[in-house]
């Protein structure tokens, strides 16, 4: 109402109205007593964010004095659809339970135990790394810090508890770590040179810094080898050189 500088009375009527237009873009919240984005709305943001980066792309073209680009009499093509987009009810339910310090109740499946099942968690987080969204948080059952895929929570339950942890508490969120990046070592001479080139601004390696609690998500997007033996090129094109140092805070293998 701020933003619009609307009565209440003139904001219900609009809510309304939008309601009567796209029934399908909100859902009634009995919990918080208020209206949330559902996905069908968000994906509609999707499409508007695709539409700002053709306009970007078209400034970039325009800057490097390229008219356009047509391929086939098209001008691109998106190949990284999203198929993670998250429920907009959990979504908002998780920022409102990180917003206020509150536990919640988590309906989730995994894959080592791929049945509905309950958690109670303690979020402080919401990431998204590579093309999926997670909620970090303390959870109660396994007394630690863990991630939670958003994609496989069924279901979102707030609490009227009070948190007893938080981000402070979390060493490896808390925690900053560097990661050395270089050219796969099985790689020839010329190929290291197009890897450089290519990542590295034509330097010998990069080094990256991110938290502890998501290094194992930075190696597995830009597909570095964490095994260089095992993993190998062409599939694997750049390395990790400290592996070691790491490897405290690596998925379990």
């Amino acid at each position: 109402m701020e933003l619009f500088d609307l009565s209440p009375v003139r904001a219900s009527e609009w809510i309304r109205e939008l309601r009567d237009l796209r029934p399908d873009w909100m859902v009634w919240d009995s919990v918080g007593r208020r209206y949330l984005a559902t996905t069908a709305f968000l994906r509609t943001l999707s499409r508007r964010e695709e539409a700002r980066a053709e306009e970007a792309f078209a400034s970039y073209l325009a800057l490097t004095r390229i008219p356009s680009l047509h391929v086939n009499g098209q001008q691109g093509m998106h190949v990284f659809p999203d198929f993670n987009v998250p429920e907009a009810i959990v979504f908002a339910s998780l920022r409102r339970a990180i917003r206020d310090t509150a536990p919640v109740v988590l309906t989730y499946r995994s894959m080592k135990h791929p049945e509905a099942h309950q958690r109670t968690i303690e979020p402080h987080n919401l990431v998204r790394a590579g093309r999926r969204w997670h909620v970090r948080g303390y959870c109660r059952q396994n007394q630690d810090f863990r991630d939670f895929a958003l994609g496989r929570i069924v279901g979102v339950r707030l609490t009227d508890d009070a948190a007893t942890h938080n981000h402070k508490d979390d060493a490896a969120w808390s925690t900053q770590v560097e990661v050395l990046l270089v050219p796969h070592p099985l790689l020839t001479p010329k190929q290291e040179e197009v890897v450089r080139f290519e990542n590295f601004s034509n330097t010998s390696s990069r080094r990256q810094t991110c938290r502890a609690a998501l290094v194992a998500y930075l190696i597995q997007d830009v597909r570095a080898a964490a095994d260089p033996e095992r993993q190998r090129p062409p599939d694997y094109q750049i390395a990790v050189a400290n592996i070691e140092e790491l490897r405290p805070w690596l998925f379990p293998t």
